[in-house]
């Protein structure tokens, strides 16, 4: 295949400014805010990975905050991607900010209990840490019940599946789950005209025991694939989508391909909205011997492979949508980057993977905001792909012996990128920590201190992420540690970000959680730390 056919930007993959399809759910969804309730309510929306779940969030985001005065809204959907959201304090800390600054400024006694938590931890005194840390929690709930007052208070969080860290094998069997969730369902009484929407693959529903536990009222929505009829407007959406950005050649092309072609393509992309995406914008650029010959043929047939070989179809597709992507003239370097660091990508990781200057970087970041397959963290604007991008460029392109030189290349650059952001780190505790060493312990400024001590928490944990999967034996070392400076300095949340981690580690590894060790780490080595965690996080805080 000659890949300059393919040196077109990807129009077709752009994110579309409206939803297509979905109008049931949404009117469900609608009712549900409508309705006023003296319970908390949850509402599960689950899918397989490129359903279209966090565009529905999107959307129902926007109705929210443009037709419902009487709720309070975030300003953006909490992702459970992100490991700092496991822990109870990071979810209180990830809520507080995706709410407007009319809401997140009245926060008073989280704020000064914050601080007053980030005094103790620096005193060295562990005695009295586990109440302090606990009082941290109550003042978030009772702000939040003061600023929601009587209005409802709408909560959005987004692949939940990552808060389950095993598989449930038998019905009987209990599963390891984020920490920030039990929180979740253990406090949420405290406001009952509350409605939680919950987006995640199937997986995420292990997450109800917690509230069928505690009678808390939950409701699962599967949200299902596109039907043939959304398909064939998704098409027309893009097209209209494309007309509007001026671009008449690709609106040529795109009209040039037919309604047996475009049928053709609903039923490979088995109606996941972001396959179809690609595969349209694969079919529009390529040239017409360059169309595989099976969606030439009639879509009865299509249809019919696919039911009779979805793993092949879908392999076929993916390696497509590679080849379309990577050896893109423009963009390809640019995606293959944000593939390899799966927790996120700034403008300074870019330039030293790409070797380019920052301001290049910059402008390479801002060039594939644009795609339905990019995304970017709201607080601190790194950029990450959609899990599914993950997963296909993994198997087509980073599991491959052939990418062994250009992964360990990659490796070496995250590693001290990293390395770098911790030295930044301390150098930042040690400029907040200043005052100590001068003897002026009153002039401590513990908002900045807790800001840092965060700060330098996720660059520990994320490190451990990359080490895990590049050399799990000197990754599990490195867990180990961490884990033990946590314990010793009373540093719980960092605990729970590494050890949330390690599970994840191994859960991607063995979801079933049957193999006797993984990467030379064995299974009753790793069972014997989590059974320990409670105990050495009690006396961490001197709760014993």
């Amino acid at each position: 295949m000659e890949y300059s056919h393919f040196a077109g930007d990807p129009e077709g993959a752009h994110q579309l400014p409206a939803m297509v399809g979905r109008d049931g759910l949404m009117r469900k969804i609608n009712d549900q805010l409508a309705q006023q309730t003296s319970r908390p309510h949850i509402l599960f929306l689950t899918g397989n990975g490129g359903i279209g779940k966090t565009r529905v969030l999107l959307e129902v985001l926007g109705l929210a905050q443009t037709k419902f005065n009487d709720i309070l809204s975030p300003d953006y959907v909490v992702d459970l991607y992100h490991i700092q959201t496991h822990t109870p304090d990071g979810l209180a800390e990830a809520v507080w900010n995706a709410l407007p600054p009319t809401a997140s400024g009245r926060f008073s006694r989280y704020e000064a209990q914050k601080s007053a938590y980030a005094r103790h931890q620096s005193s060295g005194d562990s005695r009295g840490l586990a109440e302090q840390h606990e009082a941290v929690l109550n003042a978030f709930w009772q702000d939040l019940a003061v600023v929601a007052g009587e209005r409802k208070l709408l909560l959005m969080l987004d692949t939940a599946e990552k808060a389950v860290y095993t598989t449930r094998r038998r019905a009987e069997e209990a599963v390891d789950i984020a920490e920030s969730w039990e929180w979740l369902a253990r406090s949420l009484s405290i406001i009952p005209n509350a409605l939680v929407i919950v987006a995640g693959r199937p997986q995420c529903l292990d997450l109800n025991g917690e509230l069928e536990k505690r009678g808390i009222p939950y409701e699962v929505v599967e949200i299902p694939p596109l039907s043939e009829a959304e398909s064939l407007a998704y098409w027309d959406e893009v097209i209209s989508h494309t007309q509007n950005a001026g671009n008449e050649q690709l609106v040529e092309r795109l009209n040039a391909l037919d309604a047996r072609m475009r049928r053709s393509a609903h039923f490979y992309s088995d109606g996941l909205p972001i396959v179809l995406s690609l595969l349209i914008d694969y079919l529009s650029m390529a040239q017409q011997g360059d169309i595989p010959a099976e969606l030439r043929v009639d879509p009865a047939q299509v249809q019919e492979r696919v039911g009779r070989e979805p793993k092949t179809v879908r392999e076929e597709l993916e390696k497509r949508f590679v080849e379309r992507f990577i050896h893109n003239a423009r963009l390809g370097d640019t995606i293959d980057a944000l593939g390899r660091a799966p927790k996120g990508v700034d403008a300074n990781l870019l330039s030293r993977l790409l070797n380019v200057g920052l301001a290049e970087a910059e402008r390479r970041l801002e060039e594939v905001r644009k795609f339905s397959f990019v995304k970017q963290r709201p607080t601190d604007k790194r950029f990450f792909l959609h899990d599914v991008m993950y997963e296909i460029l993994k198997r087509h392109l980073y599991d491959k012996p052939t990418d062994a030189s250009a992964g360990a290349r990659a490796s070496a650059i995250i590693n001290q990128y990293y390395s770098d952001a911790l030295d930044r780190a301390k150098e930042q505790l040690d400029e907040v920590m200043q005052p100590v060493w001068e003897g002026q312990r009153a002039d401590l400024d513990f908002h900045r201190i807790s800001q840092a001590t965060i700060e330098r928490q996720t660059v520990l944990a994320e490190i451990v992420y990359y080490r895990l999967r590049q050399d799990p034996g000197r990754g599990f070392l490195r867990y180990y540690r961490y884990m033990r400076e946590a314990i010793l300095s009373g540093q719980v949340l960092l605990d729970l970000l590494l050890q949330t981690e390690l599970l994840t580690f191994w859960n991607e590894e063995d979801p079933t959680w049957e193999r006797e060790e993984v990467g030379g780490i064995p299974r009753h080595v790793l069972e014997g730390l989590l059974s320990l965690r409670p105990v050495t996080r009690a006396w961490a805080e001197g709760d014993y």
